[in-house]
C-alpha cells in the first residue's frame, strides 16, 4: 500500500506547531511536561482537523453550486433539443412530400411527352 499525502488538505499552521514531533519516554522527563507536549500536539491536530473540515465543507458548497448550474444548463439544452427534434421531424416529413410531388410531376410530364410523341407518329 502506497502512503501518499492528500494535496487538497490545507498546510499545517506554522504558528501552532509543537516543539517536537517524536516522543521518547525518559526517566528524567517529568510526566507533566510530556502531558503538556502531548496536549499541545492534540490541540494543533484538532485545529488542523477543524481547518480541513471547514475547507472541505466550502469546497463541497462550491461544487454543489457548479453541479446545480450544470444541471440547469443541461435541462435547458434538453428542452431546446426536444423542440429542434420536432422541427426536424416536420421538415423531414415535408421533404418526403416534396420529393414525392416532384417525382409525380416528372412521371406525369414523361407520360404526357410519350402520348404527344405517339399522337404525332400516328397522325
Amino acid at each position: 500500500m502506497i502512503n501518499t499525502a492528500i494535496p487538497s488538505l490545507l498546510p499545517i499552521d506554522a504558528g501552532t506547531t509543537a516543539k517536537s514531533t517524536g516522543f521518547t519516554l525518559h526517566s528524567n522527563q517529568p510526566t507533566t511536561a510530556l502531558h503538556e507536549e502531548l496536549s499541545l500536539q492534540l490541540e494543533q491536530m484538532a485545529r488542523q482537523l477543524k481547518r480541513n473540515a471547514i475547507h472541505f465543507s466550502t469546497s463541497l458548497g462550491n461544487d454543489r453550486a457548479v453541479v446545480e448550474d450544470a444541471e440547469v444548463k443541461i435541462e435547458k439544452n434538453y428542452d431546446v433539443l426536444q423542440g429542434q427534434r420536432m422541427k426536424l421531424r416536420d421538415r423531414t416529413s415535408g421533404g418526403w412530400k416534396n420529393t414525392c410531388l416532384v417525382v409525380g410531376i416528372v412521371v406525369v410530364v414523361l407520360v404526357g411527352f410519350l402520348l404527344v410523341v405517339m399522337i404525332i407518329r400516328v397522325t
